[in-house]
């Protein structure tokens, strides 16, 4: 692994690599100092890794015509050509922008995960520590390239399960944002257990299928029995992650998006479909999931940043995806639903005028004719309605009252 990183006094020895040393350097010095100065080094590997690229780069003449097409077509043209241009320069700015955007956070991923590879998993390590402020992690590296263990120890609210058995997906987040203190509050929406290759049995995963995964189960799903590239097939590298009970093991990609909030579609759905309008296609469904995870998050005060929001622009989130991931966010309680529809709307997915529960489910329903939504909270907004229905029926036919008789 070349030059060693630590001597025994944790120091680094490379002291050619500026970098280092002074991260090194900050991560010794006092510890309010280190997490206001630290932080500023690593955030810097940003401009130094793209100094000599230019990000905004001019469209060719096609492509200016091209977005001209796509953004007036023909009989909505605007006759005012400086309003024209405006508008295009806004667009380009924005383009522009993202594009820089993007090129920053790959150029520092690269530069960090270099840093990784050379000298070992202690960069990484301190990164974590600067960034959640907790002194205590410690990472240990696998058997598997860029795969990383966590020792968290047993999670209150999730039972300790048998030897081989493994959480998975939202359980795991859970776990790693509990112990760094991301989200002491999180909370999986349902729970995804997995068995280690050539570990469990049948019995024992029946078991646990119909205990966790009741649902899952009745449908003839349950306990996945994980294989070899797990962490190569996963949709979002948040999901890049699995809890036995005491430990973490996660991928780097989903470290460093965890400790920095953010939610980003893994490689491996990218590249598993064509390239259409855009930089590339994903399915919807990762949008609407994505967008969901953002109001969960939301309501329980925490924003995270979508890296691949652009994709909504070109592929959009059709109604049937909508509507899945609405029931889900029902599941999660009406606040959780109702940010959901508010972050629907902002990306074109719902019209302005949807503000209630009612409304939204109303208006996916219209496409969707055998889609069942199973959420409580969904059959109680129908037992109102039934209730509101009879009400009605009540006051359209009210049987006159007879007069009462006084006697003479």
């Amino acid at each position: 692994m070349g030059n060693e990183f630590y001597t025994t006094s944790e120091r680094i020895s490379d002291e050619n690599d500026d970098y280092l040393v002074a991260l090194d350097k900050k991560c010794q010095e006092n510890l309010q100092e280190e997490e206001k100065e630290g932080l500023r080094v690593l955030e810097s590997l940003y401009n130094d890794c793209i100094k000599q690229k230019n990000a905004k780069k001019d469209f060719e003449k096609e492509d200016y015509k091209k977005w001209i097409e796509e953004k007036y077509p023909q009989g909505s043209w605007i006759s005012d050509e400086k309003s024209l241009h405006a508008t295009y320069a806004k667009e380009f700015e924005q383009r522009a922008n993202e594009r820089k955007q993007r090129e920053k956070e790959e150029a520092f991923n690269r530069k960090l995960k270099e840093k990784v590879r050379q000298h070992g998993v202690k960069v990484l390590e301190r990164f974590v520590r600067i960034y959640t402020k907790k002194r205590d992690v410690v990472l240990e590296e696998t058997d598997q390239e860029s795969i990383f263990n966590i020792h968290v120890g047993k999670m209150d609210f999730l039972d300790q399960l048998p030897d081989g058995y493994v959480y998975k997906g939202g359980a795991a987040r859970s776990a790693l944002e509990h112990f760094l203190k991301i989200d002491e509050h999180s909370r999986p929406r349902d729970i995804d257990i997995a068995v280690l290759p050539w570990e469990g049995d049948v019995h024992t995963s029946r078991y646990l299928s119909e205990k966790y995964m009741p649902d899952d189960y009745s449908h003839g799903h349950g306990v996945e029995r994980l294989e070899n590239d797990y962490f190569e097939t996963r949709d979002f590298t948040i999901n890049e992650i699995l809890y036995d009970g005491e430990k973490i093991t996660a991928s780097y990609q989903c470290i460093l998006d965890t400790v920095r909030s953010v939610i980003r579609i893994a490689d491996y759905e990218i590249q598993e479909r064509y390239y259409d309008d855009g930089d590339y296609f994903v399915n919807p469904k990762l949008l609407a999931k994505a967008l969901r995870f953002i109001a969960q998050k939301a309501v329980w005060g925490k924003q995270i940043s979508f890296k691949n929001e652009e994709a909504i622009t070109w592929i959009g989130i059709d109604s049937f995806h909508a509507a899945l991931h609405l029931d889900r966010a029902m599941d999660m309680g009406e606040d959780v639903a109702l940010r959901y529809i508010e972050e629907l709307k902002k990306v074109g997915g719902l019209p302005e005028d949807i503000n209630t529960l009612k409304k939204a489910v109303s208006y996916l329903q219209k496409d969707l004719y055998d889609f069942v939504f199973k959420a409580q909270l969904y059959s109680q907004i129908v037992l109102d309605d039934d209730l509101d229905r009879w009400s009605n029926i009540e006051d359209e036919y009210v049987l006159p009252t007879r007069e009462s008789f006084s006697k003479k």
